[in-house]
């Protein structure tokens, strides 16, 4: 480049700290120009110059990275959050728990103690510490949302800087702001936002009473449930023993009346169907059989049992559905055992085989299998 009428633009360092004035289109040719050889526009020389001036009189270094005032060029770009009001809040964090406890930091109940606590039940029975304790990530969003939502520059002289600092203190923080801190017409969200939070919390501790109601329910109905055979015993005993539960039960598949139709849906003009009367007489603490001594091979018959309402009243009550279900399953585990024995060859009719050919035999098809017809119910 000439020295005689233009002047060279110098390499100072403080022009690629500050090129953020001038345009891309000013910084290439300036670049091209000192390395070419080529003249450079008089203005875009004009233009470095000063700012070359200007930077080195004002230079201090490089910038410092730890300065959050300064963007990184190399930190990814992350979506701008909008802090809003708690209900808003809440909903964007997809209605968890985790998001209402951390709102809830700081709030008291009327005796003082803290809105929430995790180890009170029904929470640290029915929820895992997991599921509701609050995230770093989530701490350091709420003290944001609380300084950008509720205006409490003129009363904190600091803005919180959550990020460079520990749980702890972010903790603390928060105990020491509640969200309805400052209320008294600093924010009329503060006060909005805390009856918003203490009475979502209460519709969950609801939800969580009648959930862990449920469990109990269940498992006081696992450990009240029918074990041995007196429950079974005293319910067959309950059919066998009275004629109108008789009859009930031997017409239980009888198509209705026109009568008995109409009347289905109505408890109070209908028949009580069997399996009510079944639950009904098994539930009836007077109701107390005993059973016949049978002189049978087995021992099980040789005894009397007796089948008392004290010893079925620590079980589950009888139902309907219940008994219904019981008579069921144990048909049709009769059945199957009197299937299996025949088959065995064991029973007085067992498996007849017919030879068909050489080492070839085949069951008689004239016996029915699982079947008691035509078999006396007398002991011999």
């Amino acid at each position: 480049m000439s020295n005689d009428n233009n002047t060279t633009a110098p390499h100072a360092k403080p022009l690629d700290c500050n090129v953020n004035t001038l345009s891309v289109e000013e910084v290439i040719a300036f670049a091209q120009g000192t390395e070419d050889g080529n003249e450079i526009d008089a203005n875009t020389t004009i233009i470095a110059e000063a700012e070359a001036t200007a930077n080195e009189a004002a230079w201090t270094g490089p910038p410092n990275p730890n300065d959050d005032s300064l963007p990184s060029l190399l930190a990814p770009q992350q979506p701008e959050i909008i802090y809003n009001s708690a209900p808003i809040n809440y909903a964007r964090r997809n209605n968890t728990l985790k998001s209402l406890v951390v709102m809830a930091i700081g709030l008291k109940k009327e005796d003082g103690t803290p809105l929430f606590n995790g180890e009170d039940e029904p929470w640290s029975s029915m929820i895992k510490v997991v599921e509701w304790k609050p995230t770093n990530d989530v701490i350091v969003e709420e003290i944001i949302r609380r300084w950008n939502v509720y205006n409490w520059e003129e009363y904190i002289k600091r803005e919180p800087r959550p990020k460079r600092w520990g749980v702890k203190a972010a903790m603390e923080w928060l105990e020491a702001h509640p969200i309805n801190w400052k209320a008294d017409g600093v924010s009329v969200e503060c006060e909005f936002d805390a009856k918003f939070v203490k009475e979502e919390i209460a519709v969950r501790k609801v939800q969580l009473e009648e959930a862990a109601a449920t469990k109990a329910a269940q498992n006081a109905q696992l450990e009240g449930r029918w074990l041995g055979n007196i429950p079974a015993l005293r319910m067959i005993h309950a059919l066998i023993e009275h004629d109108n539960i008789k009859r009930a039960y031997l017409t239980r598949l009888h198509s209705l009346t026109r009568g008995e139709l109409e009347n289905r849906n109505s408890v109070e003009n209908r028949d009580s169907m069997v399996w009510e009367l079944i639950a009904t007489e098994f539930n009836d603490p007077a109701f107390n059989p005993v059973t016949k001594i049978l002189l049978l091979n087995h021992q099980d018959y040789m005894e009397e049992i007796v089948l008392s309402y004290s010893k079925v009243e620590h079980m589950a009550a009888a139902t309907p559905d219940k008994c219904e279900e019981k008579f069921s399953s144990m048909t049709l585990a009769l059945k199957r055992k009197i299937a299996n024995w025949e088959a065995s060859g064991q029973g007085d009719g067992g498996v007849l085989f017919e030879e068909s050919g050489e080492d070839e035999f085949s069951i008689s098809t004239n016996l029915e299998f699982g079947q008691l017809t035509g078999r006396s119910q007398d002991p011999p």
